[in-house]
């Protein structure tokens, strides 16, 4: 693989599917936006977001992981064991107890320079039986199988709003979301995580949306396709195996975060077992914004 996460041949490439929203006139004049909660009656659609299916070659970086690193491609693949087993998760209580520390202890060991690590939430997510992988852009536990990054830098102050509050030096600190993914019944090729190398993703593929809460305006990101765009996934991936990647850094878009979308392989089709796994979102901060 090279600096700028071009695949070698070495390396296998797996088809695959995936969802990238569609360029339209709509968005010349209205904001793409998505509504989190039940707006039916209003007259207003939950989402202007439209989306069109792509055929794509994902990169199997089995064997390679190393190679790609977080500060560079905003992605990286580790190997992270944890002492909680596939029904643990279902309990957030226990994850907060348990699993918080466990990640705790690997990002401070990963930025050291950090002056605060902020563990602020995590998503336990299951394929549920019949799903199709149709890019229904709504908050559900399913496998989101758009591309997409969770947080602009303007999306993330609005959710770390009440810690920069209480915790006013950290205002003047530059941070970053990082979310670190996992299966948690392996080996796993249903609807794997795929993340895409910020290297091969243009400014003018990105668009802001607006992501609509009953009480704040958040913003994530959303993706056009671009043919230029390089994918990578870790095959029969492990559960102690994470994904790491930024969601965003709050010096701007134009610094490493990944693009990432849960994707359908016909290895995927013939699972039997239906992909579950469990991301936590992680802030960062730093001591300066340079």
């Amino acid at each position: 693989m090279s600096p700028t996460g071009e695949v070698s041949e070495a390396q296998s490439l797996v088809s695959a599917t995936c969802w990238y929203l569609e360029r339209c006139e709509t968005f010349e004049a209205e904001k793409p936006y998505i509504f989190t909660f039940d707006v039916s009656g209003s007259g207003i659609e939950t989402t202007n977001h439209r989306y069109s299916e792509h055929n794509l070659a994902m990169c199997d970086v089995r064997g390679v992981e190393g190679n790609l690193k977080l500060d560079s491609h905003g992605f990286a693949f580790a190997s992270h064991a944890t002492a909680l087993s596939s029904p643990d998760f279902d309990s957030n209580e226990t994850v907060r107890q348990k699993y918080y520390p466990e990640i705790d202890a690997m990002m401070r060991e990963l930025f050291p320079d950090a002056v605060k690590i902020h563990i602020f939430t995590h998503l336990r997510r299951r394929r549920p039986n019949g799903f199709l992988g149709e890019a229904k852009d709504q908050v559900i536990a399913a496998p989101i199988p758009f591309a997409h990054a969770d947080f602009t830098p303007h999306g993330a102050r609005v959710r770390l709003s009440s810690l920069l509050e209480e915790e006013t030096a950290l205002q003047c600190c530059r941070f970053e979301i990082i979310n670190v993914w996992r299966v948690t019944d392996g080996p796993n090729n249903d609807w794997p995580l795929a993340v895409c190398g910020h290297q091969t993703v243009n400014p003018s593929d990105i668009e802001t949306t607006d992501v609509i809460h009953d009480t704040y305006v958040g913003e994530s990101v959303r993706a056009y396709y671009n043919p230029n765009h390089r994918w990578y996934y870790l095959s029969n991936q492990q559960v102690d195996e994470v994904v790491i990647f930024c969601n965003t850094d709050s010096r701007g878009m134009e610094f490493p975060f990944a693009l990432h979308s849960a994707f359908r392989t016909s290895a995927g089709n013939a699972s039997t077992r239906g992909r579950e796994s469990i991301e936590v979102r992680v802030a960062c901060f730093f001591s300066t914004e340079g």
